[in-house]
């Protein structure tokens, strides 16, 4: 099964996600040789304790919930603050909107329950992050 793209777009047609989660993943694993921006910031969430959830985002199964604050204390103050007023708006609103997003972005990304090729993966962030014109 294909990486359901038409998904991705319509979770990525909100400016402020699409700017929350051009911010996050600028940070998360973009470094040569360091896999994609998208396993950096699963491999991060899972550090922060969501091992479970983006475990059940990345299966085939049902995706497991999160809180604003799960993410906001997974992925951590600073993380938060810097995408929130990359997007200009308050951490908690950035944390709550990234909890709605990220299972459905990552279920949408990993169709066959597993991240794809680093590099199909990565092409088609950079693709879909890309600002609207």
């Amino acid at each position: 099964m294909a990486i359901d793209v038409n998904q991705i777009m319509k979770l990525l047609s909100d400016p402020t996600v699409r700017q929350l989660l051009t911010s996050l993943m600028g940070k998360m694993g973009g470094q040569q040789g360091q896999g994609t921006q998208l396993s950096g910031l699963l491999e991060q969430l899972s550090q922060g304790g969501l091992g479970d959830q983006t475990t059940s985002w990345v299966g085939t199964g049902q995706n497991a919930p999160v809180t604003g604050s799960q993410v906001a204390q997974a992925l951590g103050t600073d993380n938060i603050n810097s995408a929130a007023a990359s997007a200009g708006v308050s951490p908690e609103v950035a944390a709550h909107d990234l909890a709605e997003v990220l299972p459905q972005l990552v279920n949408s990304a990993t169709p066959d329950g597993q991240l794809p090729q680093a590099t199909d993966l990565q092409q088609l962030m950079s693709q879909l992050m890309k600002p609207a014109s």
